[in-house]
């Protein structure tokens, strides 16, 4: 499936789309 998560970055959260 496909689903949108948030990761930090750099004390930056950034979308990310994750196809799994």
């Amino acid at each position: 499936p496909s689903y949108i998560t948030y990761v930090k970055v750099l004390n930056v959260y950034v979308c990310v789309v994750v196809c799994g």
